[in-house]
Order: C-alpha cells, then sequence, then structure tokens
C-alpha cells in the first residue's frame, strides 16, 4: 500500500509536468493547447487506487478472521477449565471462618467466592479456592 500511495503520487505530479511543459512547447512553437489527462484516470493512478482498496478489504478480512480465531480459543480455554471451585474436606475451623465472613453486614468491601487458578503446563492450578 505505501508503494502505491507513492507511485500515485509521483505519476500526478509527473502527468502535471508533462502537462506544464507541452503547454509551454505549445505557446513557444504557436501550435493548439495539449490534451490534459485527468489524474484520476486508469493510467494515472486510477489502478493504484483501484488496488489499494482491494488490498484494504483483503487486509481488513485477514485482521477480523484472527481476531475471531483468538476471541474463540480464549473462549474455549476459559469454558474448558473443569477445576471444581466447591470446598472438598474443608477443615472446621475454615468452615467457620468461611460462614463468619459471609455473614458480616458492617463491611464496606466483601469479596466472596474469589478464586485464582493458574494453568502449569496444561494442568490447572488452585492458588486460592473461595476465599
Amino acid at each position: 500500500p505505501n508503494y502505491a500511495m507513492g507511485r500515485g503520487l509521483m505519476d500526478i505530479a509527473r502527468n502535471e509536468y508533462i502537462y506544464q511543459f507541452k503547454e509551454l512547447a505549445a505557446d513557444l512553437q504557436g501550435h493548439s493547447a495539449p490534451h490534459f489527462i485527468d489524474p484520476l484516470s486508469w493510467n494515472v493512478i486510477g489502478r493504484n487506487v483501484f488496488f489499494l482498496v482491494i488490498e484494504g478489504f483483503l487486509y481488513l478480512g485477514v485482521a477480523l478472521v484472527v481476531e475471531y480465531m483468538r476471541i474463540l480459543r480464549l473462549r474455549r480455554s476459559v469454558s474448558d477449565s473443569s477445576v471444581s471451585l466447591t470446598p472438598v474436606n474443608e477443615d472446621e475451623d475454615v468452615a467457620a471462618e468461611r460462614m463468619r465472613d459471609v455473614d458480616k453486614s458492617d463491611c464496606s468491601v466483601r469479596l466472596l467466592g474469589l478464586s485464582k487458578i493458574y494453568k502449569k503446563g496444561g494442568k490447572p492450578f488452585t492458588a486460592v479456592k473461595n476465599l
């Protein structure tokens, strides 16, 4: 895309300089003014603009497909974590402390059921469970 834009700008400038040169030569020789070529015509920058638009849509499609695949992979990794967050074989003192924290109502901020799970070599490792 950068080369097409640079080439298009050079072609516009070249088209203008050629027209000015031919106009000056026609004035000196007494001929009529030359035909001016539209800068947006296919032979000047039309083909570059056309391919820039095609490439833009193509790369947009590629970017959307890549992002969609990343979202699917993220969803799959989140839904595949089959780690049970319910306490198993919890000590009595831990259960009593948990119930005491749940029953508190005078706290400004409370976090209930907080868990942190790391994936260690593809195997989930629970660092904090239902804090």
